[in-house]
């Protein structure tokens, strides 16, 4: 994967398959209840409906856009992309200037995925608007978390503070990527480790098959360590 820097903010646009790459995920995961946060633009909640499974909830907190105002923010966002790739060129595994025009095609489709599916996913309340320091639902709600791009993204709160809410609502939590802008290893993923492990909290880092930037191939598991008393 690509790092974006945190200037742009707006994060990738991904699918199912991205996803199934990204987090190293099996048909049993598939199956549980899902938090995909942020969700941003990505088609993975239209995908997993069409295939007739409503166990995803999408979170972000650009929800609360409506369907007009969802198109013009993707619009904006395809540009911004467009506008950004050449500088991350050499982190592809493709050829250059022909490996980005790939990419903003299959990018701009995608996002059409998502904003076919968008009107009926607010609607049905697969799409919510979330935003830190609080996430609008329950404690432990969700089986597993999805987390692309949060360790990039700025939104006032400390990653330790963003990471940890994500953990309260969800029995597992997968996080990727862990590189930052240059190709190296983010400098929120020590402290946000750290503050788990004292939280008692399960860690793996682990190799993933997500094989688009040259470097980044692995995600952050976290699982809440339960001690069951008969």
């Amino acid at each position: 994967m690509i790092i974006m820097t945190k200037s742009s903010n707006s994060g990738w646009v991904h699918c199912l398959q991205d996803y199934v790459d990204m987090f190293a995920l099996d048909e049993q995961d598939l199956k549980r209840k899902i938090l995909d946060y942020p969700a941003k633009i990505s088609c993975f909640n239209a995908e997993m409906h069409a295939k007739g499974c409503d166990n995803v909830v999408s979170a972000d907190p650009k929800y609360d856009l409506s369907p007009l105002d969802m198109v013009k923010h993707v619009g904006y966002v395809i540009q911004d992309l467009s506008e950004s790739l050449d500088c991350y060129v050499d982190h592809l595994q493709g050829e250059g200037e022909q490996e980005i025009e790939n990419l903003l095609n299959v990018w701009n489709q995608y996002a059409q995925q998502f904003l076919a599916d968008y009107s009926d996913g607010l609607h049905t309340r697969r799409y919510q608007m979330a935003r830190m320091p609080s996430l609008p639902f329950e404690d432990s709600q969700f089986e597993l978390a999805l987390c692309p791009d949060i360790l990039l993204t700025e939104n006032g709160y400390s990653m330790v503070e963003v990471v940890s809410e994500v953990c309260r609502v969800a029995k597992e939590v997968r996080i990727f990527p862990l590189l930052d802008d240059s190709g190296e290893i983010a400098e929120e993923l020590g402290p946000v480790m750290l503050a788990l492990q004292q939280s008692n909290l399960g860690l793996e880092v682990k190799q993933v098959a997500y094989k688009l930037h040259k470097k980044n191939n692995a995600m952050l598991r976290i699982w809440a360590k339960e001690c069951v008393v008969d």
